[in-house]
């Protein structure tokens, strides 16, 4: 159908008026609106937060995608910070159980000088290695001393 046929189409249809009920009703509802006071604090909060709604919506809505990767990385971050926070199983560990694990090391060791059977010279010779502390021990030697 060309243009000129749907606009003849159009002209052959006369044009219905609204029925009453419904312009009564688009009347009344106009009049509550515009009678409805347009100032007072009420309607002073709504503006304030209208325009919070524009400002925002101006905000984020052209770079949505680069908001919500920011926000992302956040909470991205926020959480990895929180998971670190925690102890772990090692740092949980018992002072007892660190010193029965250094306890064992020197065992081992031992074993090893004399499985290579090393002269008591030559392991003399050798810095001993010193046993892994707490933390607070080196502190209160220095402190105690």
């Amino acid at each position: 159908m060309k243009p000129d046929d749907f606009e003849s189409e159009l002209q052959r249809h006369a044009i219905r008026s609204m029925p009453k009920e419904w312009r009564e009703e688009i009347l009344a509802v106009a009049r509550a609106r515009a009678s409805v006071p347009s100032i007072g604090l009420n309607s002073v909060k709504h503006d304030r937060l209208g325009r919070f709604r524009i400002a925002a919506a101006n905000l984020f809505s052209p770079n949505r995608w680069s908001w919500s990767a920011i926000a992302a990385a956040w909470a991205l971050i926020l959480f990895l910070q929180a998971s670190a926070s925690e102890p772990t199983r090692r740092s949980a560990a018992r002072p007892s159980e660190v010193q029965q694990t250094a306890i064992h090391f020197d065992e081992q060791r031992k074993l090893l000088v004399e499985i290579l059977n090393d002269s008591p010279a030559q392991a003399a010779d050798r810095p001993k290695l010193k046993r892994p502390e707490l933390r607070g021990q080196c502190n209160r030697e220095l402190i105690f001393a």
